[in-house]
This record gives structure tokens, sequence and C-alpha cells, in this order.
């Protein structure tokens, strides 16, 4: 889910600043990416784009918290805000999570319930040698971001098209 326009001005201005120290941000991303928390992920892109209509996320509003710096663990570490658990983004994500694996549409195992972490991502290779100063920088600007997650869409993360729900 995408989100509003101060939630889109604080992320893009950490994406500047890692990108200033040389860890590459999603601001780099090929093919261009909007700052978003992503409820679930797939290899399965024709069986999401079948059952896409049916998980109604047309008009869906939550206002979150991204409330942390946090790496995840990876080679190299992947670079996030964690979203503070809100009780209605964790019901929407059940809710989608159900629907699509009533479906049969397999979800990768970190964005299934009782895994999910909410997250907005940062970098996604951080190299050892300037993590710290990774965090520093994120640390340094103004934690936590207030968003309001809106505009569901459809992302294809190799071609970038994007399809709002």
């Amino acid at each position: 889910m995408g989100v509003d326009r101060a939630g889109d001005l604080a992320i893009r201005d950490l994406w500047s600043r890692l990108e200033q120290l040389g860890v590459p941000s999603l601001q780099g991303h090929v093919p261009s990416i909007r700052p978003h928390l992503s409820l679930v992920v797939t290899d399965d892109a024709d069986g999401l784009w079948q059952h896409a209509p049916s998980l109604a996320l047309r008009g869906v509003e939550i206002d979150v918290e991204m409330a942390a710096v946090a790496l995840f663990a990876a080679d190299p570490p992947v670079l996030v805000l964690a979203v503070a658990p809100d009780p209605e983004l964790v019901a929407l994500h059940a809710r989608v999570s159900a629907a699509l694996a009533a479906a049969e549409v397999d979800v990768w195992p970190h964005y299934r319930p009782g895994a999910w972490l909410p997250h907005c991502t940062l970098s996604m290779g951080v190299s050892a040698e300037v993590v710290a100063d990774a965090l520093a920088a994120c640390l340094a600007s103004p934690v936590p971001v207030r968003a309001r997650l809106r505009a569901a869409a459809l992302t294809d993360s190799v071609t970038g098209a994007t399809t709002p729900l």
C-alpha cells in the first residue's frame, strides 16, 4: 500500500540521506518504486492478478506509525522502518492472506500471518562497512514516521507495472 504525501516525503528524505552515504536505497531502484508497505509478496503473479478484485482493497486507508529503524538478516542486510502493529493493519493483512490462501495463491513465508513484520524498505543492501553510518543517518532523521496507508495496488517488481486495486 502506498503512503500519503507526508509519509512519502519522509521516506524519500531517508532514501536521500542513505544515498549521500553511498548506501543504495530504493530511491535508485530500477524500475522506479514508491514508498510503500507490502501486505504480501508472491511469485504467483497470475494467481494474484486473478484474485485481486476479491481482496476489496479499494478505498482502504489506515494510519500507521513507522516506529523503529531495523535490519532484516540477509546478505547484505535489508534496512527498514518497522511499522507498529496497528490492529486494523494486522486484521487487513489477515483478511488478505486468508483470501489468497483460499485461492491457493502461495505467498512468501515472511509475508504469512504470524511471520509478517510490516515495514517500509529503505535499502535492500547495506554493506557491513556502512551499517553503523546508515543506522545513524536514519536515527538522526525524524523517526517515528507517521503516515496514512492508502492507494492499494499490485506492483510487478521486475517491470514496475502498477495496477490500482
